[in-house]
Formats: C-alpha cells, structure tokens, sequence
C-alpha cells in the first residue's frame, strides 16, 4: 500500500509538473519591464524576439533594408513611449491572451497609456498588438486595461 501511494504521488507530482511548466506566466507587466531593461541596455543591440510575437517579428524580418528595420524597431519599442510610469492595470483577452496598459508620462511630459495585448508563444507572454494613446491631461487616464482591439478611432 505504502508503494502504491507513493507512486500516485510521484505521478501525479510529474503531470502538474509538466502542466506548469508549459504555462507561461501571466506576470504582462513583469514582460514590459524586461523588455523595458532591454532596450535600455548599453551594448545598444537590441533582441526583440523574446519580446515581440512572430506575428509582428515578420514585419522586422520583411524589411527592406537597415533603415526600415530602425524605424520598425522604434515603433515596436513600446516600454520607451511612456517614461514616467504611473500606473499598470492587466486583465484576460477575450483570446486568452494577456492585455496590459501602463499610464505614465511620455517623453515631452504629456499624459500617455500604452496598451498591449500579450499571446502566449513557447513559455512565454510576446507582445502582439499595441496602441498607443495621448491624453489632454492626467484624469483622462486608462483606468483600468484595455486590450489594443477594444478602442476605437474617432475621425471627422
């Protein structure tokens, strides 16, 4: 008996084990930070396939030439938007995924919200889709997140 136990023990510690570990974690913002550090880092040779999804990693790898590959660059490098990070909010995509909005200030001091929608890829959350927003002032903040799909552009 003894035997038997520990073996369905033993088992059943190898399933959740398994299970687990092809889960990639649900942490969206701990994603944007890494990210973040990334791009800050001093070498200046940025790795975006960790971060971005093979979705928007093959219109890096259909650009033309070194100077469209910089201008995609810039526009995928979404943590840099935003510099003065005040607030983070996260919630399940309709697909499953992960959106993420931060509000902060953007590089000239204006309020801003960046939201992305993060898929799971391998055993990790990457940045599928991004929107990135400008705001007259502070109260006009995202409250709360919002996935990229759920806004709607208003044209006159």
């Amino acid at each position: 008996m003894y035997l038997k136990s520990s073996i369905v023990i033993v088992l059943t510690a190898i399933v959740v084990g398994c299970v687990t570990s092809k889960v990639p974690s649900a942490d969206a913002w701990g994603e944007y930070k890494s990210f973040e550090k990334e791009l800050t880092k001093e070498s200046g040779a940025v790795e975006l396939s960790p971060y971005l999804s093979g979705r928007l990693m093959s219109f890096v790898d259909q650009a033309a030439n070194d100077d469209e590959r910089r201008q995609f660059m810039a526009e995928v490098a979404y943590p840099v938007w935003v510099a003065n990070e005040r607030a983070h909010y996260q919630k399940r995509a309709d697909n499953g995924g992960i959106c993420l909005t931060v509000n902060g200030l953007a590089s000239d001091g204006e309020p801003a919200s960046v939201s992305i929608l993060y898929v799971a890829e391998g055993r990790r959350l990457k940045a599928d889709e991004v929107h990135y927003e400008l705001v007259g002032d502070e109260s006009q903040l995202r409250k709360g997140a919002q996935c990229p799909s759920e806004f709607s552009l208003d044209y006159p």
